[in-house]
């Protein structure tokens, strides 16, 4: 089994599993996240994870995309109310 965490040449790579209801199966996409000066550069499948075997659903595809999106709320949005 691979460590959770190493390190190729200036990037880090975590594995992780990601899943948020409803998802496409019952245990999350085994994801390799590519880590390069804080940022997220690339994301890939984990094709040691038990389920997936490397592949991944739409959402995971599109992680970076979301993570990064100029239109992401990331400050907590409260509204006072009367």
């Amino acid at each position: 089994m691979t460590e959770w965490k190493r390190q190729e040449g200036q990037e880090t790579i975590f594995r992780t599993c990601a899943w948020s209801p409803p998802g496409c199966h019952p245990v999350g996409c085994g994801l390799q996240v590519h880590v390069k000066d804080g940022k997220v550069t690339k994301i890939e499948g984990d094709p040691e994870h038990p389920i997936t075997k490397g592949a991944l659903c739409p959402r995971c595809l599109a992680l970076k995309e979301y993570i990064y999106h100029p239109d992401r709320i990331i400050q907590v949005v409260s509204r006072k109310l009367v």
